[in-house]
């Protein structure tokens, strides 16, 4: 090995074991804290009670001026020498001591709450339990051929074997990306964000895939798929899932085809899936037909800065309990006859008509 190589080897394995080291030394000394009891021979320690009273903070709906009320009431009722924080923005006081503790005010601006891959990751191998966990996909997985684990689907084989170096180490994490509505113990006030960040959430994604691109260099983990309801798709894809093209899977093929009276999108073809024999295929009068052409993408998404996106089998994944609630609100909604969710309605038969389709339900004059 030439003498410049090995110096930048060791140079990086002596920086990532001092950063490795680091995130211990931290993580150590808040167990130590959380361990430490509430006040002398207290059966309490401070995380335990910290962590019970904000589940009943959470389960009685209290505010953050009435949890800090009873907090300072607590501070004065038990011992001098207890270790409870003073007000639920206790934090904020002692990083900026001079700086008045009071409610930020709201503002119309979007925040961004990012929580680091790394020292999470680092945290699930410090423990020889959840160290040994980490690697039970390659160790005790039963590999006969079923379907049990991510690790025996195709988009996890096909990676391994797209990337065998990466693979190689049982060590490396896989990671998927669920993207969802993200509010723990329903305390975070939205008054501030009234609209989703849509299409430009991926300014939101640059410390992630910054860190991703990282960690994908070291060799150490990699996103392999995201998990969303069909919005989400087509925020994190870049592919519309609204109007004529909104079938990722048919792509420009998409057979649809927009309903005059119900003003939608109606999308045809049924039979496309079924098989080569069924008698659906030769079905021309409740099914039709019709051509389309249009351009769905929206932008190019920010994962493929990744090096090894554009390789994926399966990059992203549909959350089938979303669309499940949907589809079941809408069939409910229909056979008991709801109002403003029956699909059931008189712009409804008229595009049946229309349309030359269930003549039994066409309005009758």
């Amino acid at each position: 090995m030439e003498g410049g190589r090995g110096e930048e080897i060791h140079e990086n394995a002596l920086n990532n074991s001092q950063e490795m080291g680091n995130g211990t030394n931290k993580f150590d000394d808040l167990m130590k804290e959380a361990e430490e009891k509430v006040y002398p021979n207290c059966k309490y320690n401070k995380l335990s009670c910290v962590v019970y009273l904000y589940h009943l903070k959470c389960l009685g709906g209290w505010s953050n001026k009435s949890f800090s009320m009873l907090l300072e009431f607590l501070k004065d009722l038990l011992p001098e020498r207890n270790v409870l924080p003073k007000s639920t923005h206790q934090e904020v006081h002692e990083a900026n001591p001079e700086q008045e503790v009071s409610p930020p005010k709201k503002k119309a601006s979007k925040i961004l709450r990012w929580f680091p891959l790394k020292p999470r990751l680092q945290r699930l191998f410090m423990s020889s339990k959840t160290a040994n966990f980490m690697k039970w996909h390659h160790v005790d997985r039963v590999k006969d051929g079923k379907l049990r684990h991510p690790a025996d689907a195709l988009n996890w084989k096909d990676f391994d074997e797209k990337f065998p170096e990466f693979s190689r180490d049982p060590r490396n994490v896989r990671l998927a990306l669920s993207s969802d509505g993200f509010n723990p113990f329903r305390t975070m006030n939205v008054a501030h964000s009234p609209k989703c960040p849509g299409n430009k959430i991926d300014v939101y994604m640059q410390p992630l895939i910054k860190e991703l691109k990282e960690l994908w260099e070291d060799g150490k983990a990699a996103l392999i798929s995201t998990i969303s309801d069909f919005p989400g798709y087509a925020n994190l894809s870049g592919w519309s899932t609204k109007g004529e093209l909104a079938c990722p899977t048919c792509g420009f093929d998409t057979d649809s085809k927009w309903l005059t009276n119900g003003r939608k999108w109606c999308y045809m073809s049924h039979r496309r899936w079924l098989p080569v024999d069924h008698s659906w295929r030769l079905d021309n009068i409740e099914f039709l037909v019709d051509n389309v052409n249009g351009g769905p993408w929206k932008k190019k998404s920010i994962f493929f800065m990744l090096q090894y996106w554009e390789h994926l089998l399966l990059r992203h994944n549909l959350d089938p309990m979303h669309i499940e609630k949907n589809v079941q609100d809408n069939i409910v909604g229909t056979v008991l006859g709801q109002e403003k969710k029956s699909k059931d309605n008189y712009k409804t038969r008229l595009d049946l008509q229309e349309l030359g389709m269930r003549k039994e339900l066409h309005p009758k004059k």
